[in-house]
């Protein structure tokens, strides 16, 4: 009985991760991103504040589960080393979208509450073996017709082998679709 159920609710996310027939395809596939962090005194980076450049995909229009992915370059901003910079690469699952959502009065577009969970690998350019695993949640998210806006997303920080190694607070991301399916 207990697999008939389990069997029962996998048809269901998977159904309700289709795409949705009430809208239109969306023509975006990706974009840019960008967003500043801090890390905790325990973590491996040195205080200050961080810039987060890079480009994303968004190539599946589902309803709920809606898998990304980016590249993108940690930079040491205030005070300023390039000698830190480092990459990561990461997938972000955003979990459904909200329409009717109590923050739509502040948007100037239709936008929906739409958070999100993430995963991704940092790596320094002079050591790419060394760098962290991080596992964040995007709490307050909103998406729009072309865009993505995430507030306050605490992240935890592993080391290599997956000891703890800190936590990083985005105070905010920013993701502009700006790449178009080719047309057919």
């Amino acid at each position: 009985m207990k697999l008939v159920r389990t069997f029962a609710c996998a048809a269901l996310l998977a159904a309700a991760a289709l795409p949705t027939s009430a809208e239109p395809r969306s023509p975006w596939l990706g974009g840019v991103l960008f967003s500043t962090r801090g890390f905790s005194e325990d973590s491996s980076h040195a205080a200050g504040e961080y810039l987060d450049l890079g480009l994303f995909v968004d190539p599946f229009d589902f309803a709920v589960l809606r898998p990304s992915a980016s590249l993108r370059l940690i930079v040491p901003l205030f005070p300023f080393d390039a000698g830190r910079i480092e990459g990561a690469a990461g997938l972000d699952l955003e979990l459904f979208g909200l329409r009717k959502h109590p923050l739509r009065a502040i948007m100037a577009q239709a936008s929906a509450y739409a958070p999100a969970l993430s995963a991704a690998r940092s790596f320094s350019f002079v050591d790419p073996l060394s760098g962290e695993w991080v596992v964040g949640a995007h709490p307050i998210r909103l998406r729009t017709g072309d865009a993505r806006y995430s507030f306050l997303s605490p992240e935890l920080r592993f080391g290599p082998g997956f000891e703890p190694a800190g936590w990083s607070l985005k105070l905010f991301e920013f993701s502009y679709l700006i790449f178009a399916e080719a047309r057919r």
